[in-house]
C-alpha cells in the first residue's frame, strides 16, 4: 500500500507537471483559437482517451511482472494512471476553453487569427526539431 504523505506528494507533483502547457496543450489551444471551443473540447478528450488507453496498457502489461513480486499493486498504478488522465483532462479542456474564448477577439482580425496559427505552427516545429536534433545515447 502506498503511504498517504507519499500520494499526496505524488499528486502535487503530477498536477503541476500536467498542467504546465506542453504539445498536447499546444495542439488543444490551436484547435480551439482556429475552430472554437467544441472543436478544443473534442480534441481535448480525444488526447486523453489515447492516454486512458496507454495507461490501461501499462497497467496490464506490468501487471504480470509485479503481480508476482508485490501483489496488489497494478490496480494501485491503473488507479494512479486514472488520476493522471483526470487532471490532464481537467487541464486541456480548460485550456481549451480559454482559447475557444479568445477566439472570439482573434476572429475580429483575420490578420491576429493567422499569426496566432503561424506561432502556433512555429512552436511545433521547433519542438520537433529540438527533439530530432537531439542526441541521447
Amino acid at each position: 500500500m502506498i503511504d498517504t504523505q507519499r500520494f499526496t506528494s505524488f499528486l502535487i507533483i503530477v498536477a503541476t507537471l500536467i498542467v504546465v502547457p506542453g504539445p498536447s496543450v499546444l495542439f488543444v489551444v490551436g484547435r480551439g483559437v482556429s475552430l472554437g471551443r467544441r472543436a478544443a473540447v473534442f480534441t481535448a478528450l480525444g488526447n486523453e482517451s489515447a492516454m486512458l488507453v496507454q495507461v490501461i496498457a501499462v497497467a496490464c502489461g506490468l501487471g504480470f511482472v509485479v503481480d508476482r513480486s508485490a501483489g496488489g499493486v497494478p490496480v494501485q498504478f491503473l488507479v494512479l494512471g486514472l488520476i493522471c488522465v483526470a487532471i490532464a483532462l481537467v487541464s486541456d479542456v480548460s485550456w481549451g476553453l480559454l482559447a475557444g474564448t479568445a477566439r472570439t477577439w482573434l476572429a475580429r482580425s483575420p490578420r491576429r487569427l493567422s499569426a496566432i496559427g503561424g506561432a502556433s505552427g512555429a512552436v511545433m516545429m521547433g519542438l520537433g526539431l529540438k527533439l530530432a536534433a537531439s542526441r541521447r545515447p
